[in-house]
């Protein structure tokens, strides 16, 4: 009998340490658990620029913006612009770039001079409506005639290579529903990412009561563990500044932005995102 036990316990070893080296060879994607699918593919460094208002795609249309609204807010002294851009190619739109311009009665600049207003889009699927906010200082007592999102700039991925691009949604909560001008809008963000994803900041637009985009905010805070992760999380946006007087809270539409490849600076560019 002993020697059984002594052939069976030798077997086992043979077979445990055989399955140990077996998990420890395999790629880390094929272990239980792990998602199985491929690694965004970042494009060239060719950019795109923006003509006529649009960014056309190499393989036929591209992007372009489909609602603006605006409205001074903080006693006049802010404009709050949002925008819906549409991606209508058949091409992942990498790394667009937007600004902010406002003027005033006379069409002169109503923006304080100085401002950092270029934020940068980390991608946006074929298809997909993606929306574009921000909050800049007015110069003085001014008011606003017109603002509006601007277009800059993209590069367009291989058409090949969507299907290796996630998809983020992110939506309000509707657990903890936004309160007028309340510092924090709760929000819930879902990935099917293969995994941890650079953070980009988050944007709001805001609409009235009958849906009319009447303006927009960003944020670049990073919450760690709250953003960019694979599966559904909850996180949040701050606003900073009051809502826009005809914005129903409820009506809100929100972003998460996640990069596939982390944003690195490039040293010859003189005007970077600041995000």
């Amino acid at each position: 009998m002993r020697r059984w036990y002594l052939v069976a316990a030798a077997l086992l070893a043979v077979v445990v340490a055989a399955t140990g080296t077996w998990f420890a060879l395999r790629p880390e994607d094929a272990k239980p658990g792990a998602a199985s699918c491929a690694n965004p593919a970042a494009p060239g460094t060719e950019k795109s620029p923006a003509t006529g208002g649009g960014i056309p795609a190499p393989g036929g249309g591209g992007l372009t913006i489909v609602e603006g609204g605006f409205a001074q807010v903080q006693d006049g002294g802010q404009v709050s612009v949002g925008a819906v851009i549409e991606n209508n190619s058949r091409q992942v739109a990498y790394h667009t770039r937007f600004t902010l311009r406002a003027t005033a009665a006379g069409g002169a600049t109503a923006l304080r001079p100085g401002q950092q207003l270029l934020i940068e889009i980390p991608f946006i699927r074929p298809g997909q409506r993606a929306i574009a906010g921000n909050v800049a200082a007015v110069n003085g007592a001014q008011k606003v005639a017109d603002a509006r999102i601007d277009l800059v700039e993209t590069r367009w991925a291989p058409e090949s290579d969507t299907e290796s691009f996630p998809s983020i949604v992110t939506v309000l909560d509707t657990a903890e529903p936004p309160a007028r001008d309340a510092p924090n809008v709760p929000l819930q963000v879902t990935s099917n990412s293969c995994g941890e994803l650079a953070q980009r900041g988050a944007m709001l637009i805001y609409r009235n009561g009958g849906g009319r985009l009447v303006g927009g905010v960003y944020n670049r805070d990073r919450y760690p563990g709250e953003r960019c992760s694979p599966g559904t999380q909850a996180t949040r946006i701050r606003t900073f500044w009051e809502a826009p007087p005809d914005a129903d809270p409820s009506r809100s539409e929100a972003a998460v932005l996640c990069d596939v490849a982390g944003f690195v600076p490039d040293p010859r560019e003189s005007d970077q995102p600041v995000n």
